[in-house]
């Protein structure tokens, strides 16, 4: 007997018709194998590179904020595309006038203070032209230079500074460079607060102060030679504006992150093509011998010889015995505006905005196609404004009511406001920048429905322009009252009401 059949005779057997089958399994039951549920969490040698220890959001940022910071910044100088997505945040979410103050002050009973609010709202223009401690930028500056910092480096610093010199409301801003604060900087304090990332933090981890490093004098030094010495700076004077994407975030990451290796790769390939298509335009030639010696048009400092790689239309007067070799490269070709724009989609969506806007490219799009990537993208710019409103704007006027208060600075009809009702005259509401319709026949008749409809009120759509109702219906009044005695027939005369209160 056989070794097999020894084996088979002492086997279970299993019939399935004229089919014998040795062993229990049935065939048709696949073995079972420990498998995951996931193949993202798989371990083989295609995700051999991928991580698998987790890390807090601030253990990541602690190695990698000061590369993703140097290279955001590098970006920005030499991209166009990165310095194109910061021009569009800045555009977008602050806009050429800025976040605008429209302030809600009523009377206990309800009605409109208007005397009040034309004096808060006049007395912050005033003080927006001259809020910049180094009397470089005015408020509306100040709101797009902190969103090209927070666009590029992924937060701002803006320190407050309070002195009655500095103007008549005795507060000044100070944007200060993130950089200086010191990301090596990491302790455990005596009192039971921590600093973590030159942020120091109560148990509860709310901010306590921020620990900035002394600049170095020479400008062209890196930060890390200053001195290692640290300014301790109270965090109710100093603003830490970024956008907090994790639970237990620290620092801001820089919104470029994610595309930054795409940018990079993108402009390395286009100046490789460029060059190579200007080499292959100018049609150059190598000059060779019959012995194989290479001949140069000059020779540098040690002898060797050097071509001249680039006179377009250049002619050669050649010896006896020498012959041209040509070189014509050919790339690019039909595949690089298809490859730049597969770079550049991957590219806009790591900066949350489309494509066709980015890379100013409207060939071949469609009406109704624009149209939707243009709202989407107006979106995202509404939500960006909301959380710079809420943020910054909203607690920088909050400290500036306190100080203008304070120092008697808002008056109406030269009687100073009270600083006991600076509650009441904190009311306020924000107007952020808007955009033109993208159809405006269509969108106009489409809000006249909406009103007459019952959906909507006149001042939203007014404040959904970008006007304050307030402005629009003084305007209108006095305009109509001209045109009466003028003898001019006035229009819309039925376009009366109040504007709608706004909520604080």
């Amino acid at each position: 007997m056989g070794l097999m059949s020894y084996i088979k005779d002492r086997l279970p057997t299993v019939k399935y018709g004229s089919r014998v089958v040795y062993g229990r399994r049935s065939p048709f039951r696949p073995a079972t194998h420990a498998a995951r549920s996931f193949n993202g969490a798989a371990s083989n040698n295609l995700t051999a590179s991928w991580g698998t220890a987790p890390e807090t959001i601030d253990s990541v940022l602690s190695k990698d904020l000061t590369a993703l910071r140097t290279r955001s910044r590098e970006q920005a100088r030499n991209n166009d595309y990165a310095r194109r997505f910061v021009s569009m945040a800045k555009s977008n979410i602050v806009g050429p006038q800025g976040v605008v103050l429209r302030s809600q002050v009523n009377f206990p009973r309800g009605k409109p203070d208007q005397a009040a609010r034309e004096a808060i709202e006049g007395a912050f223009k005033r003080w927006g032209r001259d809020c910049d401690v180094g009397g470089r930028n005015s408020w509306k500056d100040m709101q797009r230079l902190i969103l090209g910092t927070v666009a590029i480096d992924g937060e701002a610093l803006v320190r407050e500074h309070r002195d009655g010199a500095l103007n008549d409301c005795g507060l000044g801003l100070e944007l200060v460079d993130p950089v200086l604060l010191d990301i090596r900087y990491n302790d455990v304090l005596a009192g039971g607060n921590i600093i973590r990332m030159g942020v120091e933090m109560n148990k509860l981890r709310r901010p306590v102060a921020y620990h900035l490093i002394d600049p170095a004098i020479s400008p062209s030094a890196t930060y890390f030679s200053g001195s290692n010495n640290h300014t301790r700076v109270p965090a109710g004077e100093m603003h830490h504006i970024f956008v907090q994407e994790y639970p237990g975030q620290t620092r801001g990451v820089p919104w470029m992150a994610t595309a930054l290796m795409r940018l990079n790769m993108l402009g390395g390939y286009e100046e490789a093509a460029l060059v190579n298509a200007r080499v292959g335009a100018s049609k150059l030639g190598v000059i060779t011998t019959e012995g194989g010696d290479y001949i140069g048009d000059d020779a540098d400092s040690d002898g060797s010889p050097v071509v001249d790689a680039g006179d377009p239309g250049s002619w050669f007067q050649l010896r006896e015995g020498e012959s041209i070799q040509g070189y014509d490269p050919t790339y690019p070709t039909g595949e690089f505006p298809d490859f730049v724009k597969a770079c550049l989609r991957g590219i806009a969506s790591g900066l949350g905005v489309h494509y066709n806007i980015l890379a100013n490219d409207l060939e071949g799009v469609s009406y109704s196609s624009i149209r939707q990537a243009v709202i989407e993208d107006q979106e995202i710019w509404k939500g960006l404004q909301e959380w710079l409103i809420d943020s910054f704007v909203r607690p920088m006027f909050d400290s500036w009511l306190d100080s203008a208060l304070g120092n008697g600075a808002i008056d109406v009809g030269g009687v100073q406001l009270s600083y006991g009702q600076k509650r009441r005259y904190a009311r306020s509401a924000w107007q952020p920048r808007r955009w033109s319709w993208i159809d405006p026949l269509k969108d106009v008749q489409a809000n006249v429905a909406a009103v007459d409809a019952g959906f909507t009120s006149r001042s939203a759509v007014i404040r959904e322009m970008g006007s304050d109702p307030d402005d629009v219906w003084a305007e209108v009044e006095t305009e109509n009252e001209l045109m009466d005695k003028y003898g001019v027939a006035v229009v819309g005369a039925d376009f009366g009401g109040s504007p709608d209160g706004e909520d604080e």
